[in-house]
């Protein structure tokens, strides 16, 4: 009896701490008991040896449905429920891994293609697709160059049938992709309208199980929308890798708009400069076309004046000549006056200036001068004109400054500081001596801007000298 009693309890301990087959206790025989407790445990040890060799898909021999409630706290249950907990684990750590490595591959591209909005949004677009096994995919970014009328531009689509977009224009709040954008949040369907998308291959046509249309955001700002179709449903951690990778498109489409910018203000710029460029060489053959034209009218003036002394006994003739010489006279007086007020407001423009400003000829000789120069020789600008520097100072010194500009003009510029001494006044001028061309005497002569810096050196000695004390 007692030895009964122990085979009864040594089979209840087995069903409560090893595994209850859920079957009617029976007690027979001590060896059958034991050998059903041997049994279990080396089940328990091949389940172990299994889980640990990462086989997760183990499974304990004889635990079943109808005897699940039964081994909730046996040792069976137990590791089957660590077996669960296992695969949960896995399958967060692959998850994880998945997502780690598909921003990080990712990230690299968006780096690679920033500077290129279109290829970025396409590579973006291509690997989005492929990394979440959708067979379709597109990419909108919002159109905000006019504040008043923003849109929802198609710049990427991946495998699309191209009847599906009609236009690549959709207006806020327009269908789906205008209402995720209006709203803000993704939208994933799994009833698909029979209108709206087919997936085609080479085999058909097939409607898509699942779209998720979801906002791209960058500082909560919404940068594009992504669309994509696929036959199978998006889980949400694949819903939280594309809400992060958003993130890099977002901040690249960003930096690529500001880039696309710049390019265009820079070529504005650039296009601004050279049209300045084209006015100014304009200018200067419209200056030479004015004087080829004041010399084109001189010479038709002397032979107008040659055919009247030709022509005295054809008086009705001469009076016609009469009058069209007296035209191009009026004509070339109209230039002639003009050309005198154009150099007036030239001469008042450098009048303006508080620096010397000249223009010798190649034998040295004033070709232009403001006032500032000839007040500097006590004399006006036009006695100026025509006078050289042995008109002022001794030949040597004369001749000394001549050489001096004549390398200046042969080197092409040169900027030095020197002591000016005219009607027994020394001054410090900075100056500056360049070649010039002079298109009206065909000739290359000097031009000089000068700057009295007598005030600003003594002021330097008066500090050097401060320092000293």
């Amino acid at each position: 009896k007692e030895r009964h009693n122990l085979i009864l309890e040594l089979e209840e301990n087995n069903r409560k701490f090893l595994f209850d087959p859920g079957t009617s206790l029976e007690v027979k025989n001590l060896r059958g008991v034991i050998e059903n407790s041997i049994e279990n445990f080396k089940k328990a040890s091949e389940f172990v040896k299994a889980i640990t060799s990462k086989n997760y898909s183990v499974q304990w021999n004889g635990l079943e449905q109808s005897n699940a409630k039964k081994n909730v706290n046996t040792l069976a249950g137990e590791m089957v429920k660590m077996r669960d907990q296992m695969i949960a684990t896995k399958q967060e750590d692959e998850r994880r891994f998945w997502v780690n490595e598909g921003l990080t591959k990712f990230s690299e591209l968006v780096r690679n293609h920033q500077a290129d909005l279109t290829k970025l949004t396409e590579e973006a677009t291509k690997f989005l697709a492929h990394y979440l096994k959708a067979q379709q995919g597109s990419l909108f970014i919002i159109n905000d160059e006019d504040e008043n009328n923003k849109f929802l531009e198609l710049v990427a689509c991946y495998a699309f049938d191209k009847k599906k977009y009609v236009t690549k224009h959709i207006d806020i709040g327009d269908g789906l992709i205008g209402q995720t954008y209006l709203e803000g949040e993704a939208i994933v369907l799994k009833e698909i309208p029979s209108d709206y998308i087919e997936i085609t291959s080479g085999l058909g046509h097939a409607r898509p199980t699942c779209l998720c249309i979801i906002p791209l955001k960058y500082n909560e700002k919404i940068e594009a929308i992504l669309e994509l179709a696929s036959f199978h449903f998006f889980e949400p951690y694949q819903m939280d890798y594309l809400q992060k990778a958003g993130e890099f498109v977002a901040s690249a489409i960003i930096g690529a708009k500001v880039s696309s910018r710049m390019k265009v203000l820079l070529e504005q710029s650039q296009q601004q400069s050279e049209e300045m460029h084209a006015q100014e060489e304009e200018m200067r053959q419209n200056m030479e076309e004015l004087q080829a034209t004041q010399e084109e009218m001189a010479r038709k003036g002397r032979e107008m004046e040659d055919l009247l002394n030709q022509s005295s006994q054809k008086e009705e003739e001469m009076k016609v000549k009469l009058k069209e010489v007296e035209k191009v006279k009026r004509e070339n007086d109209d230039l002639i006056s003009y050309m005198k007020k154009f150099k007036t407001t030239l001469l008042n423009i450098l009048d303006q200036l508080p620096h010397k400003v000249f223009l010798k000829d190649k034998d040295g000789k004033m070709a232009l001068a403001n006032t500032v120069v000839a007040k500097a020789h006590n004399m006006t600008v036009d006695q100026l004109m025509g006078k050289s520097d042995f008109d002022f100072v001794d030949a040597k010194t004369a001749q000394e400054w001549r050489d001096q500009e004549l390398a200046i003009i042969e080197k092409g510029s040169e900027t030095y500081i020197f002591d000016e001494t005219l009607k027994g006044k020394t001054k410090t001028l900075k100056t500056t001596k360049m070649a010039f061309f002079i298109p009206h005497l065909n000739q290359t002569g000097l031009l000089g801007i000068q700057t009295d810096i007598t005030e600003l050196q003594e002021l330097k000695k008066q500090v050097e000298e401060k320092k000293k004390r």
